[in-house]
């Protein structure tokens, strides 16, 4: 008993830094729509489809947002990780209609071995 004491003190030093905590980091879900030939949503109305057949209005002032979006800068940001997006746009400097398709990355904020994992992707939609 005292020589596994004795080992196990003498490898304890050798051991630190083979177990890292994890962090408390937080993520969310989130596609990032992203809109070309524009300087702000302002004034941007967006009609979604999800891959789920779920329908969101987007009207987009100077800066809104509700549980489901917010529009910043010149983009829309979905807390949601649909598959593809049917959608409508209409802005002050053009129009689009069309499906997109975002490819999601994987985010660990804590570190690749410790939770959550969120999926975050950015898509450029030009408007014309």
């Amino acid at each position: 008993m005292l020589r596994m004491f004795c080992v196990l003190l003498c490898c304890a030093p050798l051991l630190v830094g083979c177990f890292e905590a994890c962090t408390e980091a937080d993520c969310t879900d989130s596609v990032t729509i992203t809109f070309e030939n524009l300087d702000s949503v302002q004034g941007l109305s967006m009609q979604l489809t999800l891959a789920d057949g779920s329908h969101l209005d987007i009207q987009c002032p100077a800066l809104s947002s509700s549980p489901e979006w917010r529009c910043q800068g010149n983009s829309v940001l979905l807390w949601k990780t649909p598959r593809y997006l049917d959608l409508t746009v209409s802005a002050p400097s053009g129009s689009y209609s069309g499906r997109i398709t975002p490819k999601y990355e994987k985010l660990y904020p804590n570190g690749p071995d410790c939770a959550p994992m969120c999926g975050v992707a950015t898509v450029s939609v030009p408007l014309q």
